[in-house]
């Protein structure tokens, strides 16, 4: 007997097979990148994996692109408004601004992401804060390390599963 976990995963595994080359043609197609195009390839199939209720989409591959869309458009606007600042002069700008609760919660997650990032494996450390930290693609990672990228992606996802666990714990 399938359990929902299963056909959900079986869902998920069909879907990236029969839309994942599409997907890709269209990002290439909307970004100059072909490594952001991968990058956002992955941010659109985690968005997937993050839905409560995926019976809820009746066209996939339509819904897909439009997850894809929205992801292009959130990266061109985040590389439009992405500035090169020293981190000094970042976390002083932030101390001054920042709502004295909001800097205690703001302490406290960096607190759990350091606990969390304390479990990794010094690699899978170093490939998650280079992506997500420093914006740097797969690619440039994989380069930067001297790994492949499939095993960029294997540390990636090792992180960002660690990360999501303990979001679940709390």
């Amino acid at each position: 007997m399938q359990t929902e976990h299963d056909r959900r995963e079986r869902w998920f595994q069909d879907l990236v097979a029969t839309v994942g080359g599409d997907l890709l043609r269209f990002l290439r197609s909307r970004l100059r990148h072909g490594d952001v195009a991968q990058d956002l390839a992955q941010e659109v199939y985690l968005r997937l994996l993050r839905m409560d209720d995926v019976g809820l989409i009746r066209n996939p591959r339509s819904f897909v692109i439009h997850l894809a869309a929205h992801a292009a458009h959130e990266w061109r606007m985040l590389a439009r408004n992405r500035l090169q600042h020293s981190e000094e002069a970042l976390e002083q700008l932030v101390a001054e601004a920042a709502d004295p609760a909001e800097a205690l919660e703001e302490d406290d997650r960096l607190h759990e992401l350091r606990q969390v990032l304390a479990t990794l494996s010094p690699k899978c450390q170093a490939v998650l804060l280079m992506h997500r930290r420093d914006g740097m693609t797969y690619q440039e990672i994989a380069d930067h390390m001297q790994l492949s990228v499939a095993m960029v992606k294997k540390y990636m996802a090792k992180g960002l599963a660690a990360c999501q666990k303990r979001k679940a714990e709390q």
